[in-house]
């Protein structure tokens, strides 16, 4: 019998053999660890639009559902009260089902009032006016808290026929109806909806004078000095630096008069006009900022240190550091308002940006910025560097505390974030429990990171 000999294969073709069989079990593999982060969250979103009675958060989560939760909500609208009903047969309309049209069309009609309006939202939604009769008629008869939801819910969608529908409520009785319908209808330079937010602006509620003012800021209104007045301080410091940036080169002897003066909001816009143009030296601003210290204070000197630091990333250490909170606040209006230059002003180098992040994460953990101004430096680091801003976002999610810091850094993380950070933001859930605004924003937020991965939609 002849004897068999086996070929040993040399160690390096072995490896390398070994190395092509295991490679070919490795994009299943890879894709399922990629999807891990993302599993269940489907089923979790669904459960949060069946169950939620907050009519935002079913909004904001109706286009992440599947066939499932179409179910659950059409079985709510006939089950629940009316508000319920509402927000479930509109829900179905927001939903990516594509059997929905369907569905809302060959259903049971809703009992009269809020459902009806509902399923008529619903079907415009997705592109069926026929109901459409129903909700002008509602925007004229029915009683203010009935036309306001109305409103609301019109100013979610993007289709020409809703902001038809809002126009005539430009003229309605109810201040916070003709605020809804003047902001759909400014973004169509529509110069009605702009008298009626200057109107606005000298309203008695501080949160209609907000609106009103940020909706004009961001159609580029010039105000004068008496509506300059009505501003909160935030959008008048945002309002002067893009009056300081609108002409060829910025007045720098005006902007030193400004820097030297008495009013803080004129002071905060003139410094962020100087960081977004560079009209000043270095030396020229340390100079000032003696001044500034004797005349204002530690609070305005901390301001032109501000400036000093978005020039120079040298100084962004050495200017920033060891700060009261008091200190911290003026030096965050003064990059705020830097960002509110608009492209390319208000744009830094990513090592630049990412020393700034660096120091916001530090005044968070200090507790020094009030939970305003965290959400305006969230925005003004992600409008300097889309990097940065996503550094000190993760920051301020790992920190304590609810509000509108914390939904600020979930909406950026959402919008910029990787697989590898839904895993953090669903661990909010359970430090957020019983406030359904920011569930619902942690939610979305995991799900626009996980866009094209939600495939748990069974029940």
């Amino acid at each position: 019998m002849p004897c068999l000999r086996l070929r040993l294969l040399p160690r390096s073709r072995l490896s390398l053999l070994s190395l092509l069989v295991l490679s070919l079990g490795t994009p299943s593999v890879a894709r399922a660890a990629q999807d891990a982060p993302c599993a269940g969250l489907g089923r979790r979103i669904r459960e949060a639009v069946e169950r939620s009675s907050d009519p935002r958060a079913q909004l904001w989560l109706a286009p992440y559902t599947g066939p499932a939760a179409v179910d659950g909500l059409l079985s709510r609208a006939r089950s629940g009260d009316e508000s319920d009903a509402f927000s479930a047969l509109f829900a179905v309309g927001l939903s990516r089902d594509v059997e929905a049209l369907r569905r809302l069309r060959h259903i049971e009609r809703p009992k009269p009032g809020l459902p009806t309006l509902g399923w008529a939202l619903g079907l415009l939604a997705l592109g069926d006016g026929s109901m459409t009769a129903t909700i002008a008629r509602a925007l004229k008869v029915e009683p203010v808290a009935v036309r306001r939801r109305v409103a609301e819910t019109l100013a979610l969608l993007p289709q020409k026929r809703p902001r038809m529908l809002l126009y005539e409520s430009l003229s309605d009785a109810d201040p916070q109806v003709r605020l809804i319908a003047a902001e759909v209808h400014l973004k169509q330079n529509s110069r009605r909806a702009r008298r009626v937010l200057l109107e606005l602006l000298r309203a008695p509620r501080r949160t209609f004078r907000n609106r009103a003012g940020y909706a004009l800021l961001h159609r580029r209104h010039r105000f004068s000095a008496e509506e300059l007045a009505m501003l909160p301080e935030g959008l008048r410091v945002q309002a002067l630096v893009a009056h300081a940036l609108s002409g060829r080169r910025p007045n720098q002897k005006l902007l030193r008069q400004q820097i030297l003066g008495a009013d803080p909001s004129a002071r905060v816009a003139a410094l962020a006009a100087v960081a977004a143009t560079g009209s000043e030296s270095r030396g020229g601003l340390a100079r000032l900022r003696r001044l500034v210290r004797a005349r204002r204070g530690l609070g305005a000197a901390a301001e032109v240190s501000m400036a000093m630091a978005l020039l120079d990333e040298q100084l962004v250490d050495a200017q920033l550091d060891e700060f009261s909170a008091a200190q911290a606040e003026r030096a965050a209006l003064v990059f705020f308002g830097f960002a509110a230059g608009g492209s390319p002003h208000n744009q830094l180098e990513p090592s630049h940006a990412l020393r700034l992040a660096t120091v916001f994460g530090d005044w968070v953990k200090r507790s020094l910025l009030s939970d305003e101004l965290q959400s305006l430096m969230l925005l003004a680091l992600d409008a300097a560097d889309a990097s940065a801003g996503l550094v000190a976002a993760r920051a301020r999610i790992g920190s304590r505390g609810d509000g509108e810091g914390l939904r600020t850094a979930i909406k950026i993380v959402g919008r910029s974030g990787r697989l590898d950070d839904v895993p953090k933001l669903l661990g909010l859930l359970s430090k957020v429990d019983g406030k359904s605004r920011t569930r619902a924003e942690v939610l979305r937020a995991s799900a626009q990171t996980c866009d094209g991965k939600l495939r748990d939609f069974t029940p």
